[in-house]
């Protein structure tokens, strides 16, 4: 049950995620087609290095042991 639950967070999160993202740059194309995908690409690459650092904080550290 739990592997189904992350596969389907997996696939609705992608597709709910571009759903928000076109949304916002259809309704910030108001002043040129590229000033909307302009602003859902920034807010993509804000939320992409978000995930990063928080990857990266929550990674368990290596082992130096051989």
């Amino acid at each position: 049950m739990a592997s189904g639950l992350v596969n389907s967070s997996r696939q609705l999160g992608g597709s709910i995620g571009l759903a928000v993202l076109s949304t916002v740059a259809l309704h910030n194309s108001s002043s040129g087609p590229t000033s909307g995908y302009s602003l859902g690409l920034l807010i993509a690459a804000v939320l992409f290095c978000v995930a990063t650092a928080i990857a990266f904080r929550y990674m368990p550290a290596r082992s130096q042991a051989r």
